[in-house]
């Protein structure tokens, strides 16, 4: 009795060692059937006894189908013809091999070895033993299992065989530890949270985690989803799979859908986060969280790995934005000479209107743009547009995200450019490429498959908008040459990296500069630009009409220079000395200028003319719906609709509820000239 005691305060000392959640205690009633030895008349020595065998074993982390332990018997043999009987107690450390045949079925194979004690009323010895076992296991239920098995065991000595024998046994497994012994390991990584990109984080990977299945039952319907309290409404489903197999592991995306009050962190803070695993076990549902620390920065921060991130700063829709662009934008529009187009000439309306806003470039060598766009990991702090306005300062990229978020504003189309440690905007021109080389220099422009844009220097803002285009062309140009210019459309950003709803962040109402002096500075820098690039492409196309045998077709062509540049009266003389020729381009042409100038009758007649000399001319299709439209001429609009749709689709779709809607005059715009026809 007193070894009995003793083995099981042995048992109790050896089973933390084993660790938790992989660990296993079995206890396997026996019955026992003696093989050997056998007296000389060949009776055997002993009769069939029973025993118990308690074992604990671990399933090794690095091999889970393995398992390694500790092993404890005993057993009574009764000694044939002798009244008597031998008890035998066993322990030594064990290894197998586990392998699942089902869910719930397993076979378990293992060899052990170690010392035993002998004792009969003469005495007690000890000596070693070796015994091997074999299996078979239906699991219950998560904890525990019914196993069905058998085990020989030969009991040694120096002078030969003592016992040997075959166990058959019938008993119980119960796993021990962790949740049910499910074994799950995980081993999350989540990047520092920027709240500018908290919807952003909703399809892309906050971070991921890699999930181990380290017990040694499959995992059903397995999933995984990632929370945050403080920043949360609920926890946010990551992934999912319909079974992990015991021993496998899968890298984990893990997702966020934070509520916009993340945009509160001013200061970059830690927070509370969990991965929460839900999953089936053997028919059972089980949950489990594995906690873990989230960084969130603060809301005006960025990497610059992904340039495009910087559209998430470009807040368009922001109040005291619209209300600066729009103001500005719309005088732009509506007075002066109507010079290449709409968003062009908000673009230096803009630019006029921050420089009398008292908007200077400042440097900060604290975040400086170049050495942050060097480290793809470090930190930038990044304005907010309005922010940027209400400060009347910043480095390069808070004054780019400014002007790109006033010119999205005004319905104009912007991008970030990046040359080697710098970045600026450029401006969608919204002319087609051949349109734009007749009007300005191809070298000062950024020519891309869907149109030309013009690159702006946002930085030289006080030396007016002409200086500006031509210090941001150079810069173009230079980073081009050396393969290290990037170009990145706003809008096609926001499809990746949405424009953040930053709230007030600027809560009092920004006063903008003087309309009167904004306009009068605007008109100046119109001036400018049509001195700078019209003189010079005029002057080579009077040259080709004094010395062109097809004078008509160079005349029209200078026509178009000047009504792109917004003289209508030098383009109307042009067209009228072209129209001579008996082709159909300065026809239409008159007609443009007669619908800009709200003669609608006259430009229906002009487009008419045009027509019966080029019968499917889309400009002059395009032109006959504008005005008939503002005409009332439904029939006569209707069949040229028609036309246009089948000759130039693309042209027709460009019309307002399929052209018949009436425009504003001060709101027309001419974007296609005949040039060609």
């Amino acid at each position: 009795m007193r070894s009995r005691i003793a083995f099981a305060a042995l048992l109790a000392a050896a089973l933390p060692a084993f660790g938790q959640g992989a660990l296993s205690l079995s206890v396997f009633p026996t019955i026992d059937f003696p093989l050997g030895p056998e007296l000389s008349d060949g009776t055997a020595y002993y009769g069939i006894g029973g025993g118990v065998s308690i074992q604990a074993d671990y399933a090794l982390p690095f091999a889970p189908r393995f398992f390694a332990g500790l092993a404890a018997e005993a057993d009574l043999a009764p000694i044939n013809s002798a009244g008597e009987s031998a008890t035998f107690l066993s322990v030594g450390p064990q290894l197998g091999l586990r392998a699942k045949l089902s869910p719930r079925l397993a076979l378990s194979l293992a060899g052990r070895g170690g010392l035993y004690a002998g004792m009969i009323e003469a005495g007690t010895v000890t000596n070693p033993f070796a015994a091997g076992q074999a299996d078979l296991s239906y699991s219950l239920g998560p904890s525990s299992s019914l196993g069905l098995g058998a085990a020989y065991k030969a009991l040694l000595s120096p002078d030969g065989l003592v016992y040997s024998g075959l166990g058959v046994n019938l008993g119980m497994r119960w796993r021990l530890g962790g949740r049910a012994g499910s074994g799950i390991r995980l081993v999350p990584s989540v990047e520092p949270v920027f709240p500018l990109f908290y919807s952003y984080y909703d399809k892309n990977p906050v971070g991921s985690a890699k999930l181990t299945n380290g017990g040694a039952d499959a995992l059903e319907e397995l999933s995984v989803s990632f929370f945050v309290k403080q920043f949360m409404e609920q926890p946010k489903p990551a992934w999912k799979t319909a079974k992990l197999g015991a021993g496998d592991s899968a890298e984990v995306p893990l997702y966020a859908l934070f509520k916009d009050s993340i945009f509160s962190v001013t200061e970059g803070t830690k927070v509370a986060g969990e991965v929460i695993v839900s999953y089936h076990r053997l028919g059972k549902e089980y949950s489990e969280s594995f906690p873990l620390t989230v960084v969130v920065n603060n809301r005006n921060g960025m990497t610059w790995d992904d340039t495009r991130k910087a559209a998430a700063f470009v807040t368009a829709k922001d109040p005291n934005i619209r209300a600066f662009a729009l103001r500005f934008a719309a005088d732009a529009r509506s007075k002066g000479k109507p010079i290449l187009g709409a968003s062009f000439r908000s673009a230096v309306a803009m630019l006029g209107a921050l420089n009398l806003h008292g908007v200077g470039y400042v440097t900060d060598p604290s975040t400086s743009f170049a050495e942050r766009v060097e480290d793809k990991e470090s930190v930038d702090f990044v304005q907010f547009p309005a922010q940027t306005l209400a400060y009347r300062g910043g480095d390069c990229d808070d004054l780019s995200v400014l002007y790109a978020a006033l010119l999205e504003a005004a319905g104009a189309r912007a991008a970030f450019v990046t040359t080697p440690g710098h970045i600026f905007v450029a401006l969608d021109l919204e002319l087609d490429v051949a349109s734009a080389k007749s009007l300005l220099s191809e070298a000062d422009l950024i020519v891309r498959p869907e149109g030309a844009w013009m690159p702006i220097e946002v930085t030289r803002l006080k030396d007016g908008f002409y200086k500006a285009w031509k210090a941001g062309a150079q810069q173009w140009r230079s980073a081009q040459a050396s393969g290290s210019a990037g170009f990145y459309p706003v809008r096609e950003a926001w499809a990746t990296y949405e424009p953040a709803n930053a709230g007030e962040l600027v809560r009092e109402a920004i006063a903008p500069p003087d309309p009167n002096k904004v306009y009068a500075a605007y008109a100046a820098e119109i001036d400018r630009i049509i001195a700078g690039e019209l003189a010079p492409k005029a002057a080579k196309l009077q040259a080709d009409a004094k010395k062109s045998a097809d004078a008509p077709k160079a005349l029209n062509k200078l026509g178009v220079l000047y009504a792109r540049f917004g003289m209508q009266a030098e383009a109307k003389a042009q067209f009228e000395a072209a129209a001579k020729g008996g082709d159909a381009a300065p026809l239409i042409n008159l007609g443009n200028l007669a619908y800009l100038g709200g003669k609608n009758q006259e430009a229906f007649s002009y487009y008419e003319k045009a027509l019966k000399l080029k019968a499917d001319s889309p400009i002059a299709l395009l032109g006959l719906v504008r005005s008939g439209t503002e005409l009332g001429k439904a029939d006569e609009t209707a069949r040229a609709l028609a036309r246009l749709q089948r000759v130039a689709p693309s042209m027709a779709a460009t019309l307002p509820q399929s052209g018949m809607g009436r425009a504003a005059g001060a709101d027309k715009e001419v974007s296609a000239w005949s040039d060609e026809e």
